[in-house]
């Protein structure tokens, strides 16, 4: 049985696009003060694993896990972090068992400790009960867990306690939990993306293949956590996810566009808000294959969103940039598409 912590910086695409020198710079930082506060208290830092400003810890017991998280933010809150970045890491913890493979760890457990930080805000530190249950009488007295409810978590097949770890170093109060009770809303802003040329997996070898199926999925799974997705399905060289909020959709898009296109590849993306129907595990309905219509429009590199989206990001102080107008046959419609 090993814990599990996942860590992220929260806003990081935004701050990455606001102040990108001042980024790389924290970013080294930050692996600094991770590397140093981990190893000290006996874990490891699953290099393979860490996305960009996210880390992959591996401890082999709960107790020292959570110390080390504890202290983690609390460096994190301290640390006059160039050009006065306003940094703040969120945690997930988790224990459980997982398959080994060279370096690095598979298995539901992981996947469940991401699903955990993907909950929290930047600054907070939420563990699952298996943490609670293990650590909760072996921590000092300044730390405690205090109760988030119960929730219906992604990867866990019944509801669960989520626990915020408090204590004098820790920011105690938070807003409600990002995406708790993943139901699907009547409304939704759908995207999809796709991979823009991916004929060319079909000369790859069958372990480039893998690589770049398992790189795609990661990709994918890191940026719907990230923004708080509400569902997620892919298939082959493209996905479909739905978000509450039209800007979690687009930030969501423009992460994938920016993460994939350090490797040389492209994707075009739709994005439209509206209500939508759900049959088994699927969404379906006029907004999904609307949005299905914008990603065929795309261009490499566009990321496409309809008038209902456009209108709403605009009422928040979003700029979007037109990209022409077009019509959809099928449904007798109009659309002046923008690129976000």
């Amino acid at each position: 049985m090993l814990c599990f912590a996942f860590t992220d910086v929260e806003g990081s695409t935004a701050l990455w696009g606001e102040q990108p020198h001042a980024m790389i710079r924290a970013t080294e930082r930050l692996d600094e003060m991770v590397e140093k506060i981990v190893t000290g208290r006996g874990g490891t830092v699953v290099k393979d694993r860490g996305e960009g400003d996210s880390h992959f810890i591996v401890f082999s017991s709960a107790t020292p896990a959570v110390h080390a998280c504890a202290e983690l933010v609390g460096a994190v809150d301290s640390e006059p972090w160039p050009d006065e970045l306003d940094l703040k890491v969120r945690i997930g913890i988790h224990v459980g068992e997982a398959v080994t493979q060279g370096d690095d760890y598979y298995g539901l457990a992981v996947n469940q400790t991401t699903r955990i930080r993907s909950l929290g805000h930047g600054g907070q530190v939420l563990a699952s009960q298996a943490v609670v249950e293990i650590a909760e009488h072996l921590l000092d007295g300044d730390l405690q867990f205090r109760s988030q409810g119960t929730h219906r978590v992604r990867d866990f097949n019944r509801r669960q306690e989520i626990f915020q770890l408090v204590g004098r170093t820790l920011p105690s109060e938070f807003p409600r939990l990002r995406a708790a009770d993943l139901d699907v809303a009547p409304l939704a802003a759908v995207t999809m993306i796709d991979i823009v040329g991916s004929s060319q997996f079909a000369r790859a070898s069958d372990d480039e293949l893998v690589r770049a199926v398992e790189h795609w999925q990661r990709v994918l799974t890191d940026g719907f956590d990230q923004f708080s997705g509400a569902t997620l399905r892919s298939a082959g060289d493209a996905c479909a996810a739905t978000f509450r909020d039209p800007r979690d959709a687009v930030g969501f898009a423009r992460a994938i566009r920016e993460r994939l296109a350090a490797n040389g590849t492209q994707i075009r993306a739709g994005i439209h808000f509206g209500s939508i129907d759900v049959v088994g595990d699927d969404i379906t309905g006029r907004s999904v294959f609307l949005t299905s219509e914008l990603v065929r429009l795309a261009g490499p590199g566009q990321i496409l969103v309809s008038p209902a989206v456009r209108d709403l990001l605009e009422a928040v102080g979003y700029a979007t940039t037109p990209a022409g107008t077009y019509t959809i046959s099928k449904h007798g419609l109009t659309w002046e598409a923008s690129e976000a």
